[in-house]
């Protein structure tokens, strides 16, 4: 019993199958066992050799990315890499990249680090992470935002100035709205007929009046009846119906 640990073990026999496993072992409360002092001058070769090692890896990854940029600008048909499709391939003939459109928001919401693209890319396709982020042509060349990454009610804003609701079927225009719609509205009956040949037959007339002209441009070729007359309101009078919404019904009753 000359350990300093003592285990029920050598109570029962069993020491001799323990017995280097125990005697090997170090204990937190034990002195470390006292090592050789380097020679003079270790530490400074230490570091030469630390800075040799550096260079040397920096030398292998230049001349790699090196081999890398040559092939791609001589030896390559395509400036892509074929072997990591369907990820850096341009989209032509009308097929576009399911993958990018299916992630391009949350890539640019991680900024394009390298592990939260791992983790989203991991289980795409049957190749590795590491494929698809980091043996890119050009893998940082949507980032470029800074590195703190961009708040996400930011970037899914939804434009204020485009009206994009769709239109309730059941909604009160009030007079004075609605007198001041009528006033804004193009006179169409006036004016087809009064020369509605003239107009459809002879597109390049020269009239004299330019907001004649200009509404002759924008309704040229289209019936303003429900639709097509809420998109024409939609687009020129914005500003009239940008706080009160007009359903069809009402529109057609007022341009009657």
């Amino acid at each position: 019993m000359n350990r300093s640990f003592v285990s029920s073990a050598d109570l029962r026999g069993l020491t001799a199958a323990f017995r280097g496993s125990l005697t090997c072992q170090k204990r937190f409360w034990a002195k470390p066992k006292k090592r050789p002092k380097v020679g003079p001058g270790f530490h400074e070769k230490a570091q030469k050799w630390r800075d040799e090692y550096l260079l040397d890896r920096h030398r292998v990854l230049a001349d790699s990315l090196r081999a890398y940029v040559d092939f791609s600008s001589t030896k390559r048909v395509e400036p892509w890499d074929t072997r990591f499709a369907p990820f850096d391939r341009v989209e032509k003939d009308g097929v576009y990249i399911l993958t990018r459109y299916l992630m391009d928001d949350k890539l640019q919401l991680c900024n394009y680090h390298h592990r939260p693209v791992k983790r989203m890319l991991c289980n795409v396709g049957l190749m590795g992470p590491q494929v698809t982020t980091t043996a890119r042509w050009k893998p940082y060349r949507f980032a470029t935002n800074p590195a703190n990454t961009t708040r996400a009610e930011r970037t899914f804003t939804k434009d204020k100035t485009v009206f994009t609701e769709a239109l309730p079927a059941t909604s009160k225009v009030r007079t004075p709205k609605r007198q001041e719609a009528k006033k804004y509205l193009p006179d169409t009956h006036t004016s087809e007929s009064a020369d509605a040949s003239s107009v459809h037959s002879d597109e390049s007339v020269v009239m004299e009046n330019s907001r004649e002209r200009e509404d002759a441009v924008l309704l040229e070729g289209c019936d303003l009846s429900g639709d097509a007359l809420k998109s024409f309101l939609q687009k020129n009078f914005v500003d009239y119906i940008e706080d009160e919404l007009f359903d069809v019904a009402a529109l057609e009753a007022v341009e009657d």
